[in-house]
């Protein structure tokens, strides 16, 4: 496990929150979170009553790893039910961080891509956001410090590999579409 002074000296900085912080509702988050392999870059630990602490997991170095990916779902027609309702949530604000015409796969983003595209959040995005069948929905964690304090960042992402890019491209559109941030309690 690392120590706070160490994941202090080797941690990035975080990107600014973003307007996505809580934005997809626990019961949207519970019907996606079904496939997901939990937090790897955090355990959560319960220290009495309805209090947790996020604190640096034993098995990952957090200073050579300190951003993980995971594929949640890719929406088909037998889904529509939670296509439904996170469209129903999405329909609450148009002001949504976008990643346009990455080459390659959604899952190499890297962490300053990800961080240009939640530090340019001021820019208004003129499209609605809609998932779609084909859509697929990554949980990003990523793990940083905010001045003297640990964070460690969920981010929930809804990708177009179908249909984004230009033609001929391998690109992909995302839009961050929820943020939960935590303080990541290190000894």
């Amino acid at each position: 496990m690392n120590t706070r002074q160490e994941l202090l000296a080797c941690l990035p900085n975080i990107a600014p929150e973003s307007r996505r912080v809580g934005q997809v509702a626990t019961d949207v988050w519970m019907g996606l979170r079904s496939s997901w392999n939990g937090p790897r870059l955090a355990r959560v630990e319960n220290v009495g009553g309805n209090r947790y602490v996020h604190v640096p997991p034993n098995t990952v170095n957090l200073c050579s790893e300190n951003i993980s990916r995971q594929r949640l779902i890719t929406f088909s027609q037998r889904d529509s039910h939670i296509m439904s309702q996170l469209n129903t949530q999405l329909r609450g604000g148009r002001s949504y961080p976008v990643v346009s015409g990455v080459a390659g796969m959604f899952a190499n983003v890297g962490y300053s891509i990800i961080t240009t595209a939640v530090s340019a959040r001021q820019a208004a995005m003129t499209m609605e956001v809609q998932a779609r069948t084909q859509d697929e929905v990554w949980a990003i964690e990523m793990v940083g410090k905010q001045g003297q304090e640990l964070k460690h960042v969920l981010y929930l992402w809804l990708v177009d590999p179908v249909r984004g890019g230009q033609a001929g491209q391998t690109g992909c559109s995302a839009w961050l579409i929820h943020e939960r941030r935590n303080n990541l309690v290190a000894p």
